[in-house]
Parts: C-alpha cells; sequence; structure tokens
C-alpha cells in the first residue's frame, strides 16, 4: 500500500494521481534577532533568496521533460515571485525577524488564507 500524504490541495474534493516529491523541506537555521541598522541589508538578504529561488525553479522547469512537472515549477515560481509574499516578508524583517524566518512565516500565513479560502483561489 502507498504512503498517505497529507496536505493542501488544489482543488475541492479528492483527486487522485502521481504525486511529484522532491526532497524534504529544508531546516531553517537558528533564530538571529535582526538588529535596526541591519533591517535594510536584511530585506535585501531576502530578497535575493527568493529572487534565487525563482530562478531554480524556473531553471528546473526548463529542463524538466514531462509537462506536469514544468508546469509545478513554473507555478511555484510563480507563487515565490509573488510581489505580495516579498512585502509580507519585507514586513516581517522590520519587525526584528531575520530572513529565513520571515520567509517561511510569510509563505504560512499565505497557506492560511489560501485554507481559509477553501483551498481554492475563492473564484
Amino acid at each position: 500500500m502507498g504512503e498517505a500524504i497529507h496536505g493542501i490541495g488544489v482543488s475541492s474534493g479528492v483527486a487522485t494521481g502521481p504525486v511529484y516529491r522532491v526532497t524534504a523541506p529544508p531546516r531553517l537555521p537558528q533564530v538571529v534577532a535582526v538588529p535596526p541598522d541591519q533591517v535594510g541589508a536584511e530585506v535585501e538578504r531576502g530578497a535575493m533568496a527568493l529572487a534565487a529561488v525563482v530562478a531554480d525553479l524556473n531553471r528546473r522547469a526548463a529542463a524538466a521533460d514531462q509537462p506536469a512537472v514544468v508546469e509545478i515549477l513554473r507555478a511555484q515560481a510563480m507563487m515565490a515571485d509573488d510581489p505580495v509574499l516579498l512585502d509580507s516578508v519585507t514586513d516581517l524583517i522590520r519587525t526584528g525577524v531575520d530572513a529565513a524566518h520571515a520567509i517561511d512565516q510569510a509563505f504560512a500565513t499565505h497557506r492560511e488564507a489560501f485554507a481559509a479560502a477553501g483551498g481554492s483561489t475563492g473564484g
């Protein structure tokens, strides 16, 4: 019997199909408080990290040979490139949260909003 995987679906109801699991989520580094005089540099660090993820996902999409994989990677790149996400990361960093944890918290907030909308765009 296959492994049961739980999470937020992108459609209502039940769906079956192949699962693409690339790797386990990365571990976050130890929390580091960002001093006020370092906020600008930390915001830049967060923006650069998101840009690097977008570039990597787009590179992987371009190299993928399965249409479903291409679509998944491009969708993930679009989510990581969302200006609202970057705004959330920036706002969190301005409260003293380091870039890695700000990115993690911003994605968690966006996942919660997605789940609250019923796992769809609400449309």
